[in-house]
Formats: C-alpha cells, structure tokens, sequence
C-alpha cells in the first residue's frame, strides 16, 4: 500500500487482517495470515539480519503469509514526507 502520511495505510492493513480472519472468507487470501513489520525496527543495528530474522518467522507459520513493512519510507530513509512520492 502506498499513499500519504494519514491516508489509512496501516488502517486498510488491519481491515485485511480482520477480513482474512473470518471465518467465511473463501477469498484467494484464505487462511493467510498479515505480518506487520514495523520499520523502526528496520532501521537497528543489523537491518539484514532482523529482516531475515522476521521473514524467517514469517516463514514458519502455517498456511500463506502476507508480509508488510509499515511506514518503509521511514526504513530506506527517505524521513521527509515531502521529498518522497511512494506510489
């Protein structure tokens, strides 16, 4: 998802979760499960080995995963709202 500071981005990320945990969606996502990464936490020490750390988790769970980084702007460093169009 990519849009504005405020647009709904995480929100809609969340409404997707919501969705896919009921139990008569019979979508094309049915059964997978949304990840959440944070970019804060991109932004450690060690960005690669965190990263692969969570993709690994991920990985582990049952059934398909859907894997989101929030706010990953923030995380390839582009701080400044307005310098940056991702869309």
């Amino acid at each position: 998802l990519s849009g504005p500071e405020g647009s709904g981005r995480t929100a809609i990320l969340h409404a997707l979760a919501d969705r896919l945990a009921q139990p008569g969606y019979r979508g094309p996502l049915a059964g997978a499960q949304v990840v959440r990464i944070l970019a804060e936490r991109l932004i450690q020490a060690d960005e690669v080995l965190i990263l692969r750390q969570i993709l690994e988790d991920a990985a582990s769970l049952d059934g398909p995963v859907v894997v989101a980084v929030d706010d990953l702007e923030v995380a390839l460093g582009f701080g400044a709202k307005d310098r940056i169009n991702v869309g």
